[in-house]
Order: C-alpha cells, then structure tokens, then sequence
C-alpha cells in the first residue's frame, strides 16, 4: 500500500492535526488512472474513509475510500486493495 501523510483539519473542533492516509500501491493506482501528477501538494482535498483500529497510534490513519479535490470537482471513490 501506498501511505501519504496530510494535515487534517477538524471542521468541527478547528484543531490540524497530522493523519497518515493509506492507498493503493503505485501500480494500483496507475490502474485507477491515477498519476503522480494528479494530486499536487497544497491541494485542498475532502476525503472520507476506514479509521484504523488501533487507537493507540501517533499518528492517526485512515484507508480512503473517497477523494474530491475541491478546486476543480475532481474525484476518485472505490477500494484499491
């Protein structure tokens, strides 16, 4: 799997806090249409997805399940396992 880490921004609390996202690997992604050049740094996304179980961890994470990009409409949903 292919891990990204984001900052996250609470809408309801207004707190950032910094979650490792978790996705498909390059090749699934590739199959996806995804491209290295799809996302870019500093795009504001709306994502949805499965929390980890393990609530113990550092950083929270989470295995998207759904992606917009906000300033275009963009999207992506589906499981790439």
């Amino acid at each position: 799997k292919r891990d990204w880490s984001s900052d996250v921004c609470s809408s309801d609390l207004g707190v950032t806090k910094t979650w490792a996202l978790e996705w498909g690997s390059t090749g699934q992604l590739a199959q996806a249409k995804m491209t290295r050049t799809t996302l870019k740094p500093g795009d504001k996304l709306i994502i949805t997805g499965q929390p980890s179980r393990d609530e113990n961890d550092d950083a929270p994470r989470l295995l998207l399940q759904t992606v917009k990009r906000v300033s275009d409409g963009w999207s992506w949903s589906g499981r790439v396992e």
